[in-house]
């Protein structure tokens, strides 16, 4: 219990830095983008087991996917909501040049992963910036929802929540699959707006629990884990056209058939996204009761998570090209999984080393010239 204290009920002045940053969000920032990293590695390794000979070697890692999976982009997107309440500055001023550096960097790092994919091609291949079904979805999505949040700052959360659920159970329905990111767009976007209407005061109220209510959060997790372990099978044949019905529209407009076994239909893929969003919230709130509250060895880089998510993307696929992927399948099982983990952790820790955020800051530093947009008040005034 000693431990628990030392981690989860530090001393007051052990919350945050002499900035008044606190520490519990960049740890959890962190680990959220590690894992990010660790879900793009592992459905590269997933996608070779048939040709690297895998067979259940990664199984564990397998499970450890389907679990964190489901509520791993949620929560990031949650937190990102609630820090888009600084695109108003004190002064009530609409920082503009916020929203314009998500677009930037979103053609900043679709450039990357073109060029990217055509090393790893030998050619260069069809440009295509409107298909956003990898990585870069998410800072064209941030995008959108900045656009939106001077409405939210004027409707309640009363309103607003039930609104966005409403959205991204129907809002799929509009244009499904990968085009310009709709479909995430509307199913994620419930997320962000609770995120939004967060308070701190909120969030670190809720942190405040018993410490047997972190154990028990802590063994929830073990026992998700060990359950679809042993049934994993049985979860990639059901759990992963599930999965993709919550997220996407997929099977409907596309006709995709993950499984063989089990093709949602309309209905019940609105069915399956409103139980989403309640399992996502459910986990994602138990989650941050495990997340360290005091300083840690990796609480520096959480500041750093946008550089780590733009670059992981290069790397991952730049992986491609050395026989990484095949040494991994070498080693015998639990050796391979502690292989990708170590790699997966080191590649997180190098891609938040300092320099290389420093094209990305020249992007934000240039965008930021863009005049903010002052209140009318203001303006009538002056």
């Amino acid at each position: 219990m000693g431990f628990l204290k030392r981690l989860y009920y530090p001393e007051p002045n052990l919350y945050s830095d002499e900035k008044g940053r606190v520490y519990f969000y960049d740890n959890l920032r962190f680990i959220l983008i590690v894992l990010v990293v660790l879900s793009h590695f592992i459905m590269r390794v997933e996608g070779l087991r048939g040709k690297i000979g895998g067979g259940d070697d990664f199984d564990e890692l397998s499970a450890f996917y389907e679990v964190f999976s489901w509520f791993m982009m949620p929560l990031f997107i949650f937190i990102t909501g609630f820090f888009s309440k600084s695109l108003y500055s004190k002064e009530g001023n609409f920082r503009r040049s916020r929203i314009v550096t998500f677009f930037a960097l979103f053609i900043v790092m679709d450039t990357l992963v073109y060029f990217s994919n055509c090393l790893g091609a030998g050619k260069f291949v069809a440009y295509q910036p409107y298909i956003m079904y990898k990585s870069q979805w998410f800072l064209f999505s941030c995008g959108i929802w900045f656009l939106l949040i001077p409405l939210m700052r004027k409707v309640s959360a009363a309103v607003m929540i039930p609104v966005s659920i409403f959205v991204g159970v129907l809002g799929g329905f509009i244009l499904g699959g990968v085009i310009l990111s709709v479909s995430k767009i509307f199913a994620f976007f419930p997320f962000f707006v609770i995120g939004y209407y967060m308070t701190r005061a909120h969030i670190e109220r809720f942190l405040q629990v018993k410490a047997r209510c972190r154990i028990l959060a802590l063994a929830f997790f073990v026992a998700l884990f060990a359950v679809t372990l042993v049934f994993l099978q049985e979860s990639l044949l059901y759990a992963r056209p599930v999965e993709e019905a919550a997220r996407s529209y997929w099977t409907m407009f596309y006709n995709v058939r993950p499984s063989h076994l089990f093709v949602p239909s309309v209905e019940l893929q609105c069915l399956i996204r409103v139980g989403w969003y309640l399992a996502a919230f459910g986990t994602s709130a138990l989650f941050m009761l495990i997340v360290p509250m005091k300083k840690t060895i990796w609480t520096k880089f959480g500041s750093r998570t946008l550089q780590i998510y733009i670059w992981h993307s290069v790397v991952v696929r730049l992986i491609r090209l050395t026989p990484f992927y095949g040494w991994v399948s070498g080693p015998s099982r639990g050796l391979s999984e502690l292989i990708v983990l170590v790699a997966v952790i080191a590649v997180s820790f190098l891609l938040a080393f300092k320099p290389l955020g420093a094209p990305f800051a020249w992007v934000t530093k240039l965008v930021a010239k863009i005049p903010d947009k002052k209140p009318k008040t203001a303006a009538l005034g002056a």
